[in-house]
């Protein structure tokens, strides 16, 4: 990986190559929903997108309601008694 950073060498997505595998995966994953709007959650989601994107070798939508097999992130509301 010449001239690859840190954050490459360490993150290094690489596309998933076996076909059934990837069809997997590819079946799995419908889009992503994200649940508040923090800093932390909108790179989270950006991570994760980039991930995906790059092993599954496809645009992962954002969703804007859940739907079946959407990665849903969020972080969970504290209820005060």
């Amino acid at each position: 990986m010449k001239g690859d950073d840190g954050y490459k060498l360490w993150l290094g997505y690489q596309k998933i190559t076996v076909p059934d595998l990837a069809r997997q995966y590819n079946q799995a994953i419908s889009g992503i929903l994200v649940k508040g709007q923090s800093a932390t959650l909108k790179i989270a989601e950006q991570e994760l997108r980039l991930a995906l994107e790059t092993m599954l070798d496809r645009k992962i939508p954002g969703l804007k309601a859940s739907m079946n097999n959407a990665i849903l992130m969020g972080t969970p509301k504290v209820q005060k008694k």
